[in-house]
This record gives structure tokens, C-alpha cells and sequence, in this order.
């Protein structure tokens, strides 16, 4: 069955209308409502539901609402609409209005909204919401804080004691309506949202399987980088890599750089374990975000840098330090104030006239989404030390800093003892392999065959996911998606070949906590580019900078040792 959303304007009294009209002319309002209730995807369009009085009261010059379906409801079933436009329908009762979107769901209509008046507001919230019938499941409400307008004689049910809702934070509320809202305290900048809201492009899946698969581009261009400014070969850097990745994974069947036998099997299972330990936690945070809200997502899988410091003490056999602790324990405590901190302000503390706030049906499995999202972080955190173990080269700054490396034993772990042994060195012809090979060239290999991997084996899900109905598939419309599109894949392969680079440099421990620093840049981001200074609350102030104090304390322990 269908679920609709109530976008409402109201006094903190609940008024809505006076003598059958709106008490006050808010322009930022009025855009709003156009914004959220016309917004959809290419080919298709949002309904308004709305009662007679509510359809008169609008000025007859903009009816219709444009780029809308326009439901009128009204016992008068012969109503002269005054207009012949085929974008508005008579409908005789509540549920014959919310039945349309139902009839059109295969075709062409996308979201439903109620847009009043009261009585509406009333009978549609008294609903009740079950599988098999029309419900409301979420409220759009715009507090208008001053001047009272204690003319109202039309009030809006106080529905938050009616029922079982909850206030959602303006990221969700941001994140549902896919634009920047007046008043608001946070603001998304990334280009996944816009592509996934503004652009009415939702696929997520398809956008995780095109951004991971994009991956596959990193050590092409990395190769094609050092083919222009360098004189090495292909034959060189690939023979090179051969030799490190040989000596890495087979160490005890190495006996020179010009008499091996390259761990072909090894290796293979190496990239593909890395792709189940990278794809895994995404695909269970998307699962994730769909039953618990988005606030205790975010906070839960931010979890990942605490641990990684746990995994990290225990299958490194490492020594627990109390600065290190105390460095995971505060960046998570800082997570956690920047996430819930910028959500928790009421909306009556605002400056300005109006605060537009999101009220919906509590999340469907909070509990199963949470533990989720906890298992996915627990799973991103086991990966990251395990890429450190397994995949990473030996000999990195860290490594040869942390004698605790070497103390694992050898019944304990087969060939991890590599992680500290230096490189041994063996007379290679330059001219032959490049070896050590270039910074960065092997682990943007191993990234760039996840990618490939990706790009190889998660397209199969696809078919079933749009035959199921979980995601219809559809290719992007337009240039501008496309570019955008291009864009996050982008931005995907930089911030994953930069963190693959560092995991194997940095070690999980650092890096998961500098992850959190990705926290810092978006509110900095919000400030430029979004909503400026109002996104700043006392909370994502103090979270940010104890975010960047504990990145601060691990990064001196780092390098302190390695001095």
C-alpha cells in the first residue's frame, strides 16, 4: 500500500489558517513547499492531495500547482474545479485520493503529499498504518516561531502525542527532501547525495557497484604516471612488482629475484578477500540506514577507529598503551558529539521566523539496523588490521617503528613475521625490474583488482534487486547525472587509493582515527558551502577538535617512535 507524507505549516499552537487562509507570507516557506512537493525524478511526478478549501484558497492564478498531480477532495463530487487541466482529479473521499498513487505507482507518479486542511490533516493521521492499507508515515512540519498569530481559529491535530513518532534530524530531513533547508543546523555537501536527491537518481547499489568498480582505474593511471615521468618500463615496474608481491606472500619459496615461482593462488585469494572485507561492511551500512535512523548509523559505524585498536592489540599482540586508548576512546566520544551534538538543539532555539523540522514513524527495526551497523563497523575495523597483516608491504614507516611487530609468534601467525622484517636486498637490474617498486605502485595495484572484482562479481545482484523491486534499475538520464555520477567515482578513487597507501604505511590504528578527520572537513564544508556559520553548535565545535587532538596524539606517537 501507499505512504504519504503531510507537509504542513504551523504556529508552536498548531495554527495553520485564519478565515480560510494563511495567517502570514513566508517567501522561504512557500519556496520550500514548491521544492519538496514538485521534486522527482525525470518522467515522473509527485501528487498533492488537498480539500476544497485548501484548493480555493490559492490564488487562481497558480492553479493547478504545476508540475504536480493536483487532488481535490470533496463530497460534491460535480465540483466545478474551474479548470479543465487534465493535472487535476475530483476525488470523493480520503482514501479514493490515496488510492491514486497506488493505481500509478508502474507509470508515472512518484511521492504523495497532504497538503491540508485540517479536517484532511485529522482523518489521514488517524490512518492507521498497516501493510495492507494507505498511511501516513511521515510529517513535514515548518514551526513558524514568530509572531504568534493568535488569530488562528484553524489548528493543526497535535500529532506527536497522538501517536507513535519521533523527530528525525535535519540530515535525515535533508537527506529525504535532496536539498539545503532554511534554518537548518547541518547541511550534506556530498556529491552522492545530490546525485541520489537533487538529481532524482536513486540507486544506491548501482552507485556502490560504479564507484567501487571505478577502483580498477587506479594502477592504470598510476602506471601511466610514472611511464611519463620517469624512465622506467612497463616490463620493469610490473617485473618489480611480480618480485615484491612473490618475496611478500611466498617468502620461503623465494630464493632470487630471477628463480621464482609467482603465488598465483595466494594472491588471487589475497584480492578477494580484500573485495568480501571491503564490500561487506558497505553493502550491511546500506541495509543499515533503511531500519535504524541515520544519526545512529553514522555514530555506530564511526565505531571502526575503537575497533581497530582492540583487533590491533590483540592479533599484533601489541601492548596496550593508555595514550593510544585514550586517542580511540576520544575521537569516538567526538564522533559521537559532532553526529548527535548538531541534531539536538530545538528548533524553538532558532533565529528567524520559521524552523522547518521532520517528524516521521519511528524506524522500522532500530534495533536490527543498529546491531547492523555494528557488525559492519566491527567487520571495517577487523579488515583494515588484516589488510595491515596480510596485504601490506613490511617495510613501511610504521613497521620498522613498532618493535611490537616482531614479537608475534610463529605458531600464533604463519607469515606475519614479514611485517617487520626489513626488505631483504637482492641484486636486481634495474634495467630489468624496478624493485623496491615506486611508492604506492603495489598497493594501488591490490585497490585497482578489488575494483575489478567489484566490477566482476556485484553486477549480479543487480538483476535480482530489480525484479524483486528493491531497485528498479535505470540508467542516468542526463548529462548532468552522468557527470555527477563520474564525479563521486572520482572522488572514490582518490580517497581509496590515498587509504589504501596509508593503511599499509600509517597501520589501521592512525588511519581509522584520521577517517574520522573526513567529520571535520564536511562541517568545514557545510560552513563554505552550505548554510555558513549555523551549522556550528557548541557540540560539533567540541567534537570536532577533540577529533582532531586525538588524530593529533596518535600522529606524534608515530613519529616520535620512528625518530
Amino acid at each position: 500500500m501507499s505512504r504519504f507524507t503531510i507537509i504542513v505549516a504551523a504556529t508552536k499552537a498548531n495554527g495553520i489558517g485564519v478565515n480560510a487562509r494563511l495567517p502570514w507570507r513566508l517567501p522561504k516557506e512557500m519556496k520550500y513547499f514548491a521544492q519538496v512537493t514538485s521534486a522527482a525524478p525525470e518522467g515522473r511526478q509527485n501528487v498533492v492531495i488537498m480539500g476544497r478549501n485548501t484548493w480555493e484558497s490559492i490564488p487562481q492564478k497558480f492553479r493547478p500547482l504545476p508540475k504536480r498531480l493536483n487532488v481535490v477532495i470533496s463530497r460534491n463530487t460535480s465540483l466545478d474545479l474551474g479548470t479543465s487541466d487534465k493535472s487535476v482529479l475530483l476525488k470523493g473521499n480520503l482514501n479514493s485520493a490515496l488510492s491514486v498513487l497506488s493505481e500509478g505507482q508502474s507509470t508515472s507518479l512518484n511521492r504523495g503529499f497532504i497538503i491540508g486542511g485540517a479536517t484532511l490533516y485529522t482523518e489521514s493521521l488517524a490512518l492507521p498504518l498497516s501493510p495492507t492499507e494507505h498511511g501516513v508515515d511521515r510529517v513535514l512540519l515548518t514551526r513558524i516561531l514568530s509572531p504568534d498569530f493568535e488569530e488562528c481559529d484553524v489548528f493543526m491535530p497535535d500529532f506527536l502525542k497522538q501517536g507513535d513518532w519521533t523527530r528525525s534530524t535535519h540530515s535525515e530531513l535533508q537527506e529525504w527532501v535532496g536539498f539545503e533547508v532554511p534554518e537548518a543546523f547541518v547541511g550534506e555537501s556530498q556529491l552522492t547525495q545530490y546525485v541520489q536527491t537533487n538529481l532524482g537518481y536513486r540507486q544506491p547499489f548501482f552507485l556502490f557497484y560504479l564507484v567501487h568498480s571505478s577502483f580498477s582505474m587506479i594502477f592504470p593511471l598510476h602506471l601511466l604516471y610514472l611511464l611519463a615521468t620517469t624512465e622506467y618500463t612497463t616490463t620493469s615496474l610490473m617485473k618489480g612488482l611480480s618480485i615484491t608481491i612473490a618475496h611478500h606472500l611466498a617468502p620461503n619459496q623465494f630464493s632470487n629475484a630471477y628463480r621464482y615461482q609467482f603465488p598465483r593462488t595466494k594472491f588471487l585469494r589475497l584480492v578477494l578477500y580484500c573485495t568480501v572485507g571491503i564490500t561487506c561492511p558497505g553493502l550491511l551500512w546500506f541495509a543499515a540506514v533503511s531500519l535504524a535512523s541515520v544519526t545512529d548509523v553514522t555514530a555506530i559505524w564511526n565505531t571502526n577507529a575503537f575497533f581497530a585498536y582492540i583487533i590491533s592489540v590483540k592479533l599484533l599482540k601489541l601492548q596496550w598503551e593508555f595514550r593510544r586508548l585514550l586517542a580511540v576512546v576520544l575521537a569516538t566520544l567526538g564522533t559521537v558529539a559532532v553526529v548527535y551534538g548538531g541534531s539536538t538543539a530545538s528548533p524553538d532555539t532558532q533565529q528567524g521566523s520559521s524552523a522547518t523540522v521532520n517528524a516521521s514513524l519511528k524506524p522500522t527495526a532500530p534495533l536490527v539496523g543498529n546491531l547492523l551497523t555494528l557488525i559492519a563497523s566491527f567487520g571495517y575495523g577487523l579488515y583494515q588490521v588484516l589488510y595491515k597483516i596480510y596485504a601490506a608491504l613490511p617495510s613501511d614507516p610504521e613497521a620498522r617503528a613498532e618493535r611490537a611487530y616482531e614479537e608475534i609468534p610463529d605458531e600464533v601467525v604463519e607469515d606475519e613475521n614479514n611485517i617487520s622484517r626489513d626488505r631483504t636486498s637482492f641484486d636486481v637490474n634495474p634495467s630489468e625490474a624496478v624493485y623496491p617498486p615506486p611508492f604506492g605502485l603495489y598497493p594501488n595495484l591490490v585497490t585497482s583488482l578489488l575494483g575489478l572484482c567489484t566490477c566482476i562479481l556485484l553486477w549480479i545482484p543487480i538483476p535480482f534487486l530489480h525484479w524483486s523491486g528493491v531497485e528498479i534499475f535505470r540508467l542516468p538520464s542526463n548529462l548532468l547525472t552522468a557527470a555527477s555520477i563520474c564525479g563521486i567515482a572520482l572522488g572514490g578513487m582518490i580517497f581509496n587509493a590515498g587509504f589504501m597507501v596509508l593503511l599499509g604505511v600509517w597501520g589501521p590504528i592512525i588511519v581509522s582515527v584520521g577517517n574520522l578527520l573526513t567529520i571535520v572537513l564536511v562541517l568545514i564544508s557545510d560552513i563554505i558551502f552550505g548554510a555558513g556559520f549555523e551549522v556550528l553548535t557548541t557540540w560539533s565545535l567540541l567534537g570536532s577538535g577533540v577529533i582532531v587532538l586525538a588524530f593529533g596524539v596518535l600522529a606524534y606517537d608515530m613519529f616520535t617512535k620512528s625518530l
